[in-house]
């Protein structure tokens, strides 16, 4: 049986992994088959109009980034909620949160 120490150990190190990790990805990360990211990878490489929604889809992943950085409150209340009506995003949800 662990004591609390242990526990108090534990969750230490699996803290300090994953935050190792999570330091180690490469962002923003494509979520694709591993047998299909180098095809997608070389059509950013290479045609225009994949390389232009991968530069626009960073600026504004960027520009998220930095609102959330600098005003979080601000960032979360622009998110829509999925599946709501623009009169139920009314409800203050996020009051809570301040």
């Amino acid at each position: 049986m662990l004591n609390r120490k242990d526990i108090y150990v534990l969750v230490l190190i699996l803290t300090i992994c994953n935050n190792i990790i999570a330091q180690n990805l490469k962002r923003p990360i494509i979520l694709v088959k591993s047998s299909d990211k180098p095809t997608i990878l070389k059509k950013i490489e290479t045609q225009p109009w994949a390389k232009k929604t991968y530069s626009d889809f960073i600026e504004k992943l960027n520009q998220d980034v930095n609102l959330h950085e600098s005003n979080a409150d601000a960032f979360l209340r622009g998110m829509h909620l999925i599946g709501m009506t623009e009169e139920q995003e009314k409800c203050p949800l996020l009051s809570y949160l301040s």
